[in-house]
C-alpha cells in the first residue's frame, strides 16, 4: 500500500505542470484574446537570432497593420561598438490567438571603431533590404511569442568584414525568436 501512494507522488511534478499547461492554453484561447482591438496599441519586443539579439517596438496602427522600428547594438569598453537601427512593417492575414503575417525590412548596420584615429576612414556601413513573415501566438492579450523567417538582401561597404563579402551584394536568410509584452 506504501508502495503506491510513493508512486502516486512521484508522478504528482508532471500532472500538476500539464495541468498548468492546459491552463494557460485556456487562457490564450479565451474570447477576449480573437478578433481583439489593437489599433492604437504599443509593444516592445525581444528577438534572438543566431549570434545576434534586438528590441522592436511594434506600433499598431489599424488592427491588422504594424510598423516596428528595429534597435540593437552590441558595445564593450575598448572595443568597437555594433549598432543596428531599422524599421519593418507586418501585414497580419488571419488574426486569432494564432496570427500569422508578413512584412517588410529595411535598415542600417554601423561598425564604429573604438580609436579615435581616423574614426572617419574605419567607420563601416552595411545596408539590408528584405523581406520576412511569421507567426505570433498570444499566450494573453498583453503577452506573445513568435518566430519569424528574413530574407535581407545586403550591400556591404568596401571595408566591411562583416559578411566576407567587401563592397558585395549577398542575400541572408535568418530565423527569428520573439517574445513581446504589449501595454
Amino acid at each position: 500500500m506504501r508502495t503506491k501512494i510513493t508512486d502516486m507522488y512521484k508522478h504528482f511534478p508532471i500532472i500538476f505542470l500539464l495541468m498548468i499547461l492546459f491552463n494557460i492554453s485556456g487562457w490564450a484561447q479565451h474570447p477576449a484574446v480573437f478578433h481583439m482591438q489593437n489599433e492604437g496599441r504599443v509593444g516592445i519586443a525581444a528577438t534572438f537570432e543566431p549570434g545576434h539579439t534586438g528590441v522592436m517596438v511594434p506600433v499598431w496602427l489599424t488592427n491588422r497593420f504594424v510598423i516596428s522600428p528595429i534597435v540593437s547594438f552590441k558595445y564593450f569598453q575598448k572595443k568597437d561598438l555594433d549598432l543596428t537601427i531599422g524599421i519593418a512593417t507586418r501585414h497580419y492575414s488571419l488574426f486569432n490567438d494564432m496570427a500569422f503575417y508578413f512584412g517588410f525590412r529595411v535598415g542600417s548596420m554601423l561598425l564604429i571603431p573604438y580609436g579615435e584615429e581616423e574614426l572617419e576612414n574605419d567607420r563601416q556601413t552595411d545596408l539590408f533590404a528584405g523581406a520576412h513573415m511569421g507567426m505570433e501566438y498570444f499566450l494573453a492579450r498583453q503577452l506573445s511569442v513568435g518566430l519569424e523567417i528574413q530574407g535581407n538582401f545586403i550591400q556591404s561597404d568596401e571595408k566591411s568584414t562583416r559578411f566576407d563579402n567587401p563592397g558585395g551584394v549577398g542575400v541572408k536568410l535568418v530565423p527569428v525568436l520573439m517574445a513581446t509584452f504589449y501595454f
